[in-house]
């Protein structure tokens, strides 16, 4: 099966909530040819990103606004933000399967009721190169919490672009794999929603040198494998 081939069937499968069985393996036979292509020094075709939530990021481009993206999350990763910007949305929709460990998420809602309390403030984010900033537009905003829920491998959850969200690692380690689809309608800039108050905030997203980021895939390839 071809790179590209096995790119398209994992988000087939995970944007239609369908043939899933497959899915684990698809993705540890991506992420170590993935790992490959970079301990080779061959061109990779994914972007590899740390993301200011914590977790580590490869995103693959398949055109006609689809991208797949696996999220490596862990415990000992060290280069989160400070806590308080993980409420954020997205320009793109997405469904996401937790291959293993466990993720706790929550849907939010603005609050525009006259008894809200204003607590929190939105940013819009914007990317520059390697680097993200976040610029507040707007202060003294209410919060509601619409879904609260604790994901468990296999679980696949899916939101629609603009809607606010966060997830918190719940396990020492989990992945996730994500189908996302931006069209149209989709946002054109996304927003964080923070009880921090700051004119504008900076995130360097930088990668790893690619032979750390081929150990890192290989480490998490043989977690899915470990745990089958």
């Amino acid at each position: 099966m071809t790179y590209q081939l096995i790119l398209e069937r994992i988000f087939s499968a995970v944007r239609t909530k369908s043939s899933l069985n497959d899915v684990r393996a698809d993705v540890v036979q991506l992420m170590r040819t993935e790992a490959e292509r970079r301990s080779q020094d061959s061109y990779p075709t994914a972007i590899a990103q740390r993301h200011p939530l914590g977790f580590f990021a490869c995103k693959w481009a398949l055109g006609e606004g689809r991208s797949l993206r696996l999220h490596l999350w862990s415990k000992a990763f060290e280069w989160a933000q400070e806590p308080g910007w993980e409420i954020h949305d997205h320009v793109f929709s997405f469904s996401s399967l937790l291959l293993e460990g466990s993720l706790r998420n929550r849907v939010y809602r603005i609050d525009e009721t006259p008894s809200a309390r204003g607590e929190y403030s939105i940013y819009e984010v914007f990317y520059n190169g390697s680097e993200s900033s976040m610029k507040l537009i707007r202060e003294g905003v209410g919060l509601k919490v619409c879904a609260d829920t604790e994901e468990s491998p296999g679980t696949i959850y899916s939101l629609d672009a603009g809607v606010l969200h966060s997830s918190e690692l719940v396990s020492e380690q989990a992945l996730t794999v994500l189908a996302t689809l931006a069209d149209d309608t989709s946002p054109v800039v996304p927003r964080v929603v923070s009880a921090h108050r700051h004119q504008s905030v900076a995130f360097d997203r930088s990668p790893p040198p690619d032979s750390q980021v081929a150990d890192l895939l290989a480490k998490f390839g043989q977690y899915l494998e470990d745990t089958r």
